[in-house]
């Protein structure tokens, strides 16, 4: 077994504040090493690593092999079990590696290392490696289904990347996220020094007007930007910078939430690396009574009907509560299930909108469009330009809103199409405008997905610059514009002028439909100033809780408290001597049996191996 070429590594130290103690909590670790073409270029899929402790020293790094790894258990018949390993076992050793540098000058072709950092109590998950696919595999367990075999086992994770930079510095990206479901509060954040006491914050001053978004007069702002917490005696709890003039040193900014107190020079700080995370106490988001309480905050809605629809996410609790993403791709879910036709008016109100009806009606084309111009800005193919236009029929059949630039500085035209087709229609919907076959280079996987799917998941037609064939500035921008339509679609503001998309403030409107679950998790006090990565494009406007730095000497990950809910029972019993793990894997295949106490003194039992 040989690893990459590592350059340097970053340690990693896991608080655990959890009910467990440090023997009943595991750590798998585990990533593809990819070659970043640059230039953006879609990269092709690696090689996959998992973590390993060793007995001294530093973290190894094992490829992943199929013939290596522990045989299936039960419900996994289609691929082996990845290691899995204890604090205790892990010690202080936990590390993540960052391959040695092989960019050009630009950074192109540089290697990094991507992955998960999957976390469980009580007992080990089952992150299952195919046995077919060359390279091998790793699918993380699948929180909305009852058959995976992880389903009986309290786990979150940590996405991560590291890459080493060309003047030797480790560059290190990091979230916590609720985009699949959340299973254990933890926090996340960096460190300038391995015994972690230096923050990476950035002290400033500024004026203020009580009630007022706008902070003028900054000084020493290097590093501000969209998304960043800033916290101080006139801020309000969850401040964060919504926007800040172009530049190395803004002089002023714009926040999500106005200025508790007017001043002059008032102390401010830019939380530029963390602590972000869940704050909530774990025993509150299930079975609390204030709007930390996933069932209450939904019952408390104003717009019942489009809130109801996401009580769905608790199908899985105790163990954890499930995204409306994952709820729709699980393939046990119906097809005229709630949430899989959530956006579907929606959907049609967004096309419909930037549609031009013809002057002689023609069958099944829709007589009521609205007319109206899209236009969106995005920075993406290297300067601020403005994409404008409009749905139109395309040579395929299909509908697509068609976007170009006005100023000719980027020659292509750009297309999001509509999301229903022959593939995805629903037995009790009708699409507004006629459907056709879905795109040549949208899988038929994808294709089946319903048009509420695509969106909850941002992918499919919400996501496809990178099968379309696209390569350089053209495919950043496709991206860069269907990344920004989905995020309108889930934050509820799809049908506003575009320019107005990055106020917060205009987010989550009760009278349109939007992802409950996302604003979920961005209240102030639940999670760390708000931020969280609730979707996959929450990224969008800085209100993720992916941070990135250079040169990190610490990455701290706490687990927090459960609150009053007991620690389960857990039961090891050794499997038939058939199924035993050679010694050198560390970990035998187990019987977990776990018994939780619940509020409502109710004995849950689940086997699961």
């Amino acid at each position: 077994m040989s690893s990459f070429p590592i350059q340097s590594t970053v340690p990693v130290t896991i608080t655990n504040n959890s009910p467990a103690n440090n023997d009943n909590v595991w750590v798998t670790v585990y990533g593809s090493l990819i070659i970043n073409p640059g230039n953006n270029q879609t990269p092709a899929q690696g090689a996959n690593y998992y973590l390993v402790p060793p007995a001294a020293g530093q973290t190894q790094v094992v490829p992943t092999a199929v013939a290596d790894l522990p045989p299936p258990g039960p419900n996994s018949p289609d691929g082996v079990i990845l290691p899995s390993y204890t604090l205790t076992q892990w010690g202080n050793s936990l590390s993540l590696p960052a391959p040695t540098y092989t960019g050009d000058a630009n950074g192109n072709n540089n290697q990094q290392y991507s992955g998960r950092i999957l976390i469980s109590v009580g007992a080990p998950t089952q992150a299952q490696v195919s046995v077919t696919s060359t390279p091998a595999s790793v699918s993380s367990p699948s929180p909305a289904s009852a058959q995976d075999p992880s389903t009986g086992t309290f786990y979150d994770f940590l996405e991560f990347t590291v890459a080493s930079n060309a003047d030797g510095s480790i560059n290190v990206d990091i979230d916590t996220s609720q985009v699949d479901a959340f299973g254990l509060p933890m926090q996340l954040q960096f460190f300038k020094d391995a015994a972690a006491t230096q923050t990476y914050n950035v002290s400033f001053t500024g004026d203020t007007i009580a009630g007022s978004t706008e902070v003028t007069a900054l000084t020493a702002t290097t590093g501000l930007g969209q998304g960043v917490p800033v916290t101080g005696s006139v801020m309000a709890p969850g401040s964060a910078v919504v926007s800040v003039p172009v530049g190395a040193n803004p002089t002023s900014m714009t926040l999500n939430l106005p200025a508790t107190a007017t001043a002059t020079g008032a102390a401010l700080t830019a939380v530029m690396a963390g602590p972000v995370g869940v704050l909530g106490v774990r025993d509150d988001i299930f079975n609390g009574s204030d709007m930390s309480n996933f069932a209450t905050f939904i019952k408390e809605q104003s717009n019942k009907t489009y809130a109801s629809p996401f009580m769905e996410c608790l199908s899985a609790a105790p163990m954890r509560i499930v995204s409306p993403k994952d709820i729709c791709e699980n393939p046990n879910v119906s097809a005229s299930d709630a949430l899989n036709n959530y956006f579907n008016a929606q959907v049609d109100n967004f096309f419909l909108q930037y549609f031009t009806s013809p002057a002689t009606s023609s069958p099944g084309v829709p007589a009521n469009g609205g007319g109206k111009i899209f236009s969106l800005q995005s920075s993406a193919f290297g300067q601020s330009l403005t994409y404008s236009g409009s749905v139109t029929l395309q040579t395929d059949g299909s509908y697509a809103l068609s976007l170009a630039d006005a100023s000719g500085t980027d020659s292509n035209i750009y297309t999001i199409y509509y999301p229903f087709s022959t593939q995805n229609v629903l037995a009790d919907y009708t699409p507004v405008f006629p459907v056709a076959a879905p795109p040549a280079w949208i899988s038929a996987a994808m294709a089946k997905e319903s048009a509420s799917q695509m969106i909850f998941a941002c992918d499919a037609v919400f996501a496809d610059n990178t099968l379309r064939g696209l390569s350089g500035a053209a495919l950043a921008v496709q991206g860069d514009l269907e990344n920004s339509i989905s995020a309108a679609f889930n934050r509820g503001i799809i049908l506003n002028d575009p320019s107005t998309w990055g106020d917060s403030s205009t987010w989550y409107p009760d009278s349109q439909p939007f992802n409950y679950w996302v604003k979920y998790w961005h209240q102030a006090g639940l999670t760390e100033s708000g931020l969280a990565y609730a979707f996959p494009y929450d990224d969008k406007f800085g209100s993720s809780t992916n941070i990135q730095q250079s040169s990190v000497g610490n990455v701290s990950i706490t687990l927090s408290t459960w609150g009053s809910t007991p620690m389960p029972t857990v039961t090891l019993i050794a499997p038939p001597a058939a199924r035993k793990v050679a010694a050198c894997n560390s970990q035998p295949a187990l019987l977990v049996v776990v018994r939780l106490q619940l509020a409502a003194s109710v004995i849950l039992s689940m086997a699961v191996s």
